[in-house]
């Protein structure tokens, strides 16, 4: 986990609690919604048979925010689609090894998603 990445993705730059004890919870928390965020992104690829490692961060909390508000608002039989479909719009979203952002897993992930 590379933790300077994290606290700027996570916004955790500026802590606001003043105590102590306040300003661990608030870490705590960022560190949850961390794991959190890893855990919808390790089933996109479980799902969608990518590795977990090629799916960009970045990206999935950009689509959590996306669908935020769509998965709040909707009736709970709708759920299991939507959710479906957040799955596939962060397994569409990989990182490249390098400079030119391409990777063997990254080519092949829209094929296999589109099915």
């Amino acid at each position: 986990m590379d933790f300077g990445f994290t606290k700027t993705v996570l916004q955790m730059d500026v802590l606001w609690c003043k105590r102590p004890d306040m300003v661990r919870k608030e870490i705590w928390v960022h560190l949850l919604a961390y794991n959190l965020i890893r855990t919808v992104m390790a089933q996109a690829a479980y799902r969608y048979d990518v590795s977990p490692r090629t799916l960009s961060f970045k990206g999935t909390l950009q689509q959590l925010n996306a669908f935020k508000d769509t998965l709040l608002l909707a009736d709970e039989k709708f759920l299991p689609g939507l959710y479906e479909h957040l799955l596939k719009a962060i397994a569409r979203h990989c990182v490249g090894n390098g400079h030119g952002r391409t990777c063997s897993a990254c080519r092949q992930t829209p094929a296999s998603i589109t099915h």
